[in-house]
């Protein structure tokens, strides 16, 4: 599938990958470098489009469990990619954990769900945003914008602009449950940035 993506993507198409859930929220960081060995290689094929690779954690994992499964992880990450890190509980939002994410150069993932939200900490040479939302909606309805965000996603594009001169690449994911609508979402982090606002269209499908 990797060598697939990587064929029909154009030049300058980027990815990001999430390290495989059995990996992260099944063996929770133990005794995983089968799991790893193989993930790197499915992910050789695109390698020279991969923007960074995410570490997501469950919300069970606290940082005071979480940090020495990631000291005997680290070592064993592919030096080929840059890592980001998301968490899900508060006690990882503090000094300590900061500087042990730098030291490795782990990015903190900055993320905003429905009730929670990563402190705007840069802990690397990239940003790596993520609108996730409440991700309780119901699918049908997730068609159209349902929900306000521009206040909070003027905080956002604040934190942005902020570190901007100390980053090389900023990545932003939105989620269809942020607003109800990605694409909306998508143009309205770009109205907030001094963007053009990008067009989308349908693909509809004959018999």
């Amino acid at each position: 599938m990797s060598i697939r993506w990587q064929t029909l993507t154009p030049d300058k198409f980027k990815f990001t990958a999430k390290l495989p859930r059995v990996i992260t929220h099944e063996k929770l960081l133990e005794d995983v470098s089968g799991e790893l060995e193989e993930f790197f290689e499915i992910m050789t094929a695109l390698k020279g489009k991969l923007l960074a690779l995410l570490i997501q954690l469950p919300p069970s994992i606290h940082a005071k469990e979480g940090i020495p499964k990631l000291e005997q992880v680290i070592p064993q990450l592919s030096a080929d990619y840059r890592y980001a890190l998301e968490v899900r509980h508060k006690s990882w939002f503090n000094p300590d954990v900061y500087k042990f994410l730098s030291k490795n150069n782990i990015c903190l993932t900055w993320s905003q769900l429905d009730t929670l939200r990563t402190p705007p900490e840069l802990t690397s040479d990239f940003i790596y945003l993520r609108f996730i939302g409440d991700r309780g909606s119901e699918e049908s309805d997730l068609a159209k914008t349902q929900k306000e965000r521009e206040r909070e996603m003027k905080m956002w594009v604040d934190s942005v602009i902020n570190v901007a001169d100390s980053v090389s690449f900023g990545f932003v994911a939105a989620n269809n449950h942020y607003t109800g609508f990605a694409p909306d979402t998508v143009n309205l982090f770009r109205k907030q940035m001094d963007l053009p606002k990008l067009s989308w269209r349908e693909k509809k499908t004959g018999k």
